[in-house]
């Protein structure tokens, strides 16, 4: 029976450290679109080739 306590400690051990993560993401400010991308690398397509 030692085997089923270790699963359930590391199931509950997977869980608390879950929790923290999810914590954790949420504390930190996540800015979106701050950096803008220029689309100036980006190759033009068929037709379109400036002189």
């Amino acid at each position: 029976m030692e085997s089923t306590s270790a699963y359930i400690i590391s199931i509950i051990t997977a869980l608390i450290f879950l929790l923290l993560s999810a914590i954790i993401a949420n504390a930190i400010k996540f800015e979106g679109g701050t950096i803008q991308k220029t689309h100036r690398h980006v190759k033009p397509g068929f037709g379109y080739w400036p002189s």
